[in-house]
């Protein structure tokens, strides 16, 4: 079927034309289509646009209610963080002075830095948020530097541990032979020169053979005899820690340079050589090259033959991998 023709009167001859499509006609109306299609557009993109954004908006409200609550539950855990880190530095306080270490200051221990953490790498667009995070951050930033001072801490009390523990080991703390004192550190009348000459030691009065044992573990330094010093023949024990223990006039040494004592070995016998008048032990305490009064070292209520009976009762004791 044919489409429909439109005529018109042409007001110049009064005739009746058939009207014919021209080029503006179809750009007219080509125009008119996409006019009315962008003004359609706009009001559909504005329509559905508001009702994502306000999609988006309540979606987001929730999220930040969500993040509130947890960087809430966080800061209570680091509250509790915090409460244990106090109480181990009241007991690494504690361990530092049984090791005779010094204090850390508090202001040490806090580990505080000015400012606080970098908000611009947290951003949530929600400003409390935002303030939640840093503040949540630079708490555990803190609590991190806290357990790394406590840790450096711990490691330095253990270190200590190991130096006192091998300083008691070594240090010269029994007689060295049993027997009585009878002679004091300090100033006296030689016994044989017959002036007042300092006394570096001590003498203990004991039979020839007589067992001398090493008063704290340590290294044979020197075993022998020098004529200039009136020892006779002498053992000289280093103890580490600038202390040596000095051991005269013995008839016979039972050890040999660089060897390795415990604490109670016996070391030598007891004799009369040197500038001696009788059968004694000569014994010294030495400090950093100063001599000193033994008497401030050794337990006085305990001789190297109870301690040794007391070792070795306490090694039977002791439980064996066998």
């Amino acid at each position: 079927m044919k489409g429909f023709k439109k005529y018109s009167i042409d007001p110049h001859t009064l005739k009746v034309v058939e009207d014919k499509n021209t080029l503006s006609h179809y750009l007219f109306w080509f125009g008119l289509i996409i006019f009315v299609s962008s003004i359609l557009s706009t009001v559909t993109l504005y329509f559905f646009g508001e009702v994502l954004e306000s999609q988006y908006s309540k979606t987001l409200k929730v999220e930040n209610e969500s993040l509130r609550i947890q960087i809430g539950k966080f800061a209570e855990k680091i509250a509790t963080f915090n409460r244990v880190v106090s109480t181990l530095a009241n007991k690494d306080e504690e361990l530092r002075v049984l090791v005779d270490l010094p204090s850390i200051d508090s202001d040490s221990r806090q580990a505080g830095v000015g400012g606080a953490a970098a908000s611009g790498e947290l951003f949530t667009g929600n400003l409390d948020v935002d303030r939640m995070l840093s503040s949540t951050q630079t708490a555990l930033d803190q609590i991190d530097r806290q357990l790394r001072i406590q840790k450096d801490s711990y490691s330095e009390i253990l270190q200590q541990y190991k130096v006192n523990e091998q300083y008691f080991v070594n240090f010269p703390a029994i007689k060295p032979a049993q027997g009585r004192l009878s002679s004091g550190f300090g100033s006296r009348i030689h016994p044989i020169y017959k002036i007042r000459r300092p006394h570096q030691g001590i003498d203990i009065s004991i039979p020839r053979g007589t067992p001398v044992y090493a008063t704290g573990g340590g290294t044979v330094e020197f075993t022998g005899g020098n004529p200039r010093t009136g020892f006779g023949r002498l053992v000289i024990l280093n103890h580490g820690f600038s202390l040596k223990t000095y051991y005269a006039h013995l008839s016979s040494v039972s050890v040999k340079k660089g060897q390795k004592i415990k604490r109670g070995d016996i070391i030598a016998y007891s004799g009369n050589t040197g500038v001696s008048t009788a059968p004694h032990l000569h014994y010294e305490v030495h400090y950093r090259g100063r001599p000193q009064d033994p008497a401030m070292y050794f337990l006085d209520d305990l001789d190297p033959v109870e301690y040794n009976i007391a070792i070795h009762s306490s090694d039977r004791d002791r439980p064996t991998l066998d």
